[in-house]
């Protein structure tokens, strides 16, 4: 049977045509029943996929007891992909209409349905409805495509069940149509069809219950959660987002939340433009609702509404979802003053473009209300916003890490032996001095001296480039690996091992090819000449730190690279007399390496100690400056220069993510066995609540908080143009030295976190008056003394072996000082202002006083 559709259009050129479609429509398309007898089963060997069963034998539903096939409306496959992937669900057609439908609308859910349909084990069933003669219908006048296609879903429901109907079987197999679509669910129970939703069906699954936490939630922005109070603005159309970014009013861009301020985030506008790039977004409604890495729109606020970064570092480690007046509070502390000059372009997310929604892992934060449902998923990056769940297995998965994907957010919801152009350098005293136990050794050192009295010094780096050549297979994957991944004890290289650590290692007593930089130098370390060359080198020792330090002191040993050890320190030291005369800054991030118990793998002590694909690319720039190789298109094209750049800073950027991660982790085993350990360290950054700090010895960072619950908070001062906190009458700044009280916190068994506390200085306490702790035989000894006035009945907050000056009530200035077993009573009371009471002091200095009565008072 044919069926044409006519219809005249207009063409660009402004001519008229007439179009003519035809469509063709079958009668012996099968329905995919095994025991219809009524089709023509598809022929054995045929490559299709296995058609319905016989006997359905999916699962007991309470609200269709007998057998029963399953087919679902495009929505409800849209959202609902991973019920009908669960192996649980079975026998299900899928419409042509339902998969043209998903084809357009997403393409990854569309491969994982045919996916499934050609799954053996799961008996899914294409239906062509669209070409068969009696499921075939012609869109009617006036009525929209989604109408249209949503009636041919219910035409083909209908059409099953009078078909299933002449089979022969005693027990006749019934279609249940599911639809999340209230009107379209209405209209089938109109029309005489069985329909549920995919929540009604799943929870009758009564032997299934775990499929229940399988369910999305509705994504439709207008479905709210009921009851709940209206949070987030409304999200702009895209249509209209497109228009208000073409005429300027808003502006797109990427979105970037902030690490240490989940009520903070940072949209990088996309273009060429210098204005506006970077502009912040502050609080959790203009905030409204996106996620990191976002494409966004957004609207700039008036420039008295601009703010400035925030220096606070704020957390969302609350347990309440619903706690809006908090997260109120928490904005106000945003809100401060600062000068015009720190203010930035500020604006607000006024809609979505583009989701990054992908799985996320982390763990349950389980609700305190026994026997609840919903609960919060807390992810491992806390650029990621918590996550409702709902969830009868809290039990089984609290303390679990799990992968969690979002489904909606509502508005009212919060949460890599050719020697051509090469030259010979293999004579050359060539060594390496890298960390112990370094394999991929990308750089070497040579110094000697010439014969009209000046000195050759060169460096020397391992010519990758040689090996991965543009376009070949494993340049293709070096640049999507970007950079070598270095976490502890263990390795991510970019490139193969045999590369890495072998032939593009610069390892001794072997040829290895390698870029040369030689300078001719004199003895002031100033260079005369320099010169560029592609070269091959053989390395004559590969040392640690320690032995090329042990060559450069010891007497007894004068070979060659001992003496170009030497030479080079000598030249070394000279090069940074200069560069300190200058005014440089020494900046130096320590890498942790961890000595690990072979048998336990935990780590028992620790040292403080990566192949890019950028060096492939300096070093093809680098053989083509110097004539040693030629160009290719690619090399100079500034657009696929700049799409792989951006993917090199995103590689690199997770690579150092996943390093830290890696180093948090092992700081942590490190320390869970060492309780409180004391070290030097010095400040990084000043906060306007906290101070962040770095110790050297273990190359490790964290946040010294002044602001503790169930505590007196202390007066604090933020100066953001020094900048500086000052804590009471103590100021921080940047890079002082103070020493702090290292723990490990595991009070947060999602966010295992060091704790640091401040030793040195000791920040005074607040309040009008110094008080004294652990000392109450000498107060108690002074109030005998009918001294009692001189001392406040309140509460001390300092240790006994502190040194305490102030005032106590404007009378007298108390000192303490931490000497146990002092001499005498006057060398541990000393007592400014006011005489000591003179029975006292003859008390204390008496030397006719019983040495029983000595002592006690002594104490």
């Amino acid at each position: 049977m044919l069926t044409s559709r006519t219809f005249v259009k207009r063409t660009r050129a402004g001519a008229v045509v007439k179009v003519v479609r035809e469509h063709y429509l079958r009668d012996d398309i099968a329905c995919g029943a095994a025991a219809c007898r009524l089709c023509t089963p598809a022929p054995a060997g045929s490559g299709s996929a296995p058609g319905l069963e016989a006997r359905p034998s999916g699962p007991a539903s309470s609200l269709c007891p007998g057998p029963h096939f399953l087919l679902p409306d495009t929505n409800l496959l849209l959202h609902q992909i991973d019920i009908l992937e669960d192996p649980v669900i079975k026998n299900v057609i899928v419409l042509q209409t339902v998969l043209q439908e998903v084809r357009h609308r997403s393409a990854p859910v569309y491969k994982r349905i045919r996916d499934v349909i050609q799954n053996p084990e799961k008996h899914f069933y294409s239906f062509t409805n669209e070409h068969h003669r009696e499921t075939y219908i012609e869109q009617k006048r006036g009525e929209t495509a989604n109408d249209r296609n949503d009636r041919a879903i219910r035409v083909a429901v209908k059409w099953y069940n009078e078909h299933l109907k002449k089979t022969e079987d005693e027990e006749k197999i019934q279609v249940i149509f599911l639809t999340n679509d209230n009107t379209n669910k209405e209209k089938a129970l109109e029309e005489g069809i069985t329909a549920y939703t995919c929540e009604e069906y799943i929870k009758s699954l009564t032997a299934n219950p775990e499929l229940v936490d399988r369910l999305a939630c509705v994504s439709d922005e207008g479905k709210e959660i009921e009851g709940g109070k209206i949070i987030f603005p409304e999200h702009i159309p895209l249509s209209k987002l497109q228009q208000g970014i073409k005429s300027g009013v808003y502006l797109q861009g990427t979105y970037r939340a902030n690490r240490e301020n989940y009520l903070e985030a940072t949209v990088w506008v996309h273009g060429d433009a210098e204005e506006n790039k970077e502009i912040i977004v502050q609080g959790l409604k203009h905030l409204n609702r996106a996620i990191h890495e976002d494409v966004v729109a957004v609207e700039l606020l008036a420039k008295d509404e601009w703010v400035a970064p925030s220096s606070v570092v704020l957390q969302d480690d609350g347990q309440n979802e619903e706690d809006i007046e908090n997260e109120e509070e928490k904005e106000n502390i945003l809100k401060t003053s600062v000068s015009k000059d720190m203010l930035r372009p500020t604006g607000r997310v006024v809609g979505i473009i583009k989701r990054n929604w992908r799985p996320y892992c982390g763990m349950l934060s389980k609700s305190q209300i026994k026997e609840a449902r919903r609960h919060l998923f807390t992810p491992a990056d806390r650029r990621i916003p918590r996550i409702r769940i709902e969830t009868r297995q809290a039990d089984t998965l609290e303390g679990q890490r799990i992968i969690v994907a979002i489904d909606g957010w509502p508005r009212n919801s919060r949460y890599p032996n050719d020697m051509k152009h090469r030259e010979d350098l293999r004579h050359l005293s060539v060594c390496s001095v890298d960390p112990p136990g370094c394999t991929d050794i990308d750089d070497a050192l040579h110094y000697r001296e010439i014969g009209n009295g000046n000195l050759e010094v060169g460096v020397h780096i391992a010519d990758v480039s040689h090996f991965i050549r543009p376009g070949n297979a494993l340049d293709e994957e070096s640049v999507k690996r970007g950079t070598t991944v270095y976490l502890c004890e263990k390795r991510i290289d970019m490139v193969p091992e045999l590369l890495s650590s072998n032939l593009c290692s610069l390892r001794s007593n072997v040829d290895r090819l390698a870029f040369s930089c030689i300078w001719e130098m004199n003895h002031k370390a100033e260079i005369l000449k320099t010169r560029f060359t592609k070269s091959i080198i053989n390395s004559k020792a590969s040392l640690t730190y320690a032995e090329a330090q042990m060559r450069i002191d010891s007497a007894s040993m004068n070979d060659d690279i001992t003496l170009s050890l030497r030479g080079l320190n000598k030249l070394a030291k000279i090069l940074k007399k200069k560069r300190i005369e200058n005014g440089a800054l020494t900046l130096a991030s320590p890498e942790v390496r961890f000595h690990m118990d072979s048998e336990t793998h935990d780590p028992i002590d620790l040292q403080t100690k990566e192949l890019k694909y950028a060096d492939i690319i300096v070093h093809r720039l680098l053989a083509v400056a110097i004539g040693a190789d030629s160009t290719y298109p690619e090399l100079t094209d500034k657009h696929k220069l700049a799409e792989m750049c951006k993917n090199l800073n995103y590689r690199h950027k997770m690579a150092q993510y996943a390093q830290r991660a890696s180093v948090a982790f092992h700081t942590q085993l490190f320390f869970k066995t060492k309780g409180v350990v004391n070290e030097d360290a010095y400040i990084l950054f000043v906060r306007k609540n906290a101070i962040v700090v770095l110790i050297p010895k273990y190359g490790l960072e964290g946040t010294v908080f002044f602001e503790e619950k169930d505590k007196p908070t202390p007066k604090l001062e933020y100066n953001s143009e020094v900048p500086s906190l000052t804590v009471e009458d103590t100021t921080f700044h940047v890079f002082d030295k103070v020493k702090v009280n290292i723990m490990l916190d595991d009070s947060n068994i999602q966010h295992q976190k060091m704790r640091m506390v401040l030793v040195e200085p000791k920040a005074p306490l607040s309040g009008p008056r110094r008080l004294l702790k652990g000392l109450p035989r000498i107060l108690s000894r002074l109030n005998n003394r009918n001294s009692i006035s001189l001392f406040s009945q309140d509460s001390c907050f300092m240790q006994p072996s502190d040194h305490i000056c102030g005032p106590v009530d404007s009378l007298q200035q108390i000192h303490v000082a931490p000497v146990l077993g002092a001499p005498d009573l006057d060398a541990a009371l000393q007592i400014s202002g006011n005489d000591m009471p003179a029975s006292l002091a003859a008390e204390a200095s008496s030397k006719d006083e019983p040495e029983k009565k000595k002592k006690k008072l002594q104490k």
